[in-house]
């Protein structure tokens, strides 16, 4: 059973954009797939997230590896990991750059 979540974390890798090809001959589909790492008691959770639709691609060029990220959808456990079916992303802080020294 699906349980709708919030889940703020890190970027492990660039998203790629993917089609899917139904197995029973159906409309192929464009998905974006990225992983997102949380803190957890003992560490990282890893999380496989799955943008379905067009929507995803107005977000592709600025899903990078690192990018902080708050995503909602639905949590559905796999066979052996956790994959969220993403309704809506924003964005976290980023970084900011180093600042120069005085006299430069």
């Amino acid at each position: 059973m699906p349980i709708h979540v919030n889940v703020m974390g890190r970027l492990g890798k660039d998203a790629v954009a993917k089609q899917i090809h139904p197995t029973n001959g159906g409309t192929p589909r464009r998905v974006i797939e990225f992983s997102l790492a949380t803190d957890g008691r003992k560490g990282a959770i890893w999380l496989d997230c799955t943008i379905l639709g067009t929507w995803g691609e107005a977000y592709l060029k600025h899903l990078k590896r690192g990018r902080i990220i708050l995503v909602t959808g639905l949590l559905e456990p796999k066979e052996s990991f956790l994959n969220v079916t993403v309704d809506r992303i924003e964005y976290g802080p980023r970084r900011d750059p180093k600042p120069e020294e005085p006299g430069q």
